[in-house]
């Protein structure tokens, strides 16, 4: 528990599909040993319109932390993103708010 997951699909020359995202703030350390998924998927993704990395889905699993952390962060980033998935019971958690 905790390890959590991130996983990169690459589909296509402009598909790429990440599943989950376990972005944390001690990727950003100089000696860290997890992956700074978020600035990795920037540097890599397909940029179609030249400028704007573009990641066609991104999928959430479930809300437990090790699975979503640093969604927010993706969020706020320079990556456009064509679809997100979820499961519905997010709603009922309390993570996703309708209105």
């Amino acid at each position: 528990m905790g390890t959590g997951d991130s996983t990169t699909i690459v589909l296509g020359d402009n598909l790429v599909m990440q599943v989950d995202l376990r972005d944390m703030k001690a990727a950003d350390e100089d000696d860290a040993v997890v992956a700074a998924v978020i600035d990795r998927l920037e540097e890599t993704l397909p940029r179609p319109d030249g400028e704007t990395p573009y990641l066609a889905v991104f999928a959430l699993t479930h809300a437990d932390k090790d699975h979503c952390c640093g969604f927010g962060d993706l969020l706020e980033s320079s990556i456009l993103i064509g679809e997100i998935w979820a499961t519905p019971r997010l709603r009922s958690l309390g993570f996703v708010t309708v209105g």
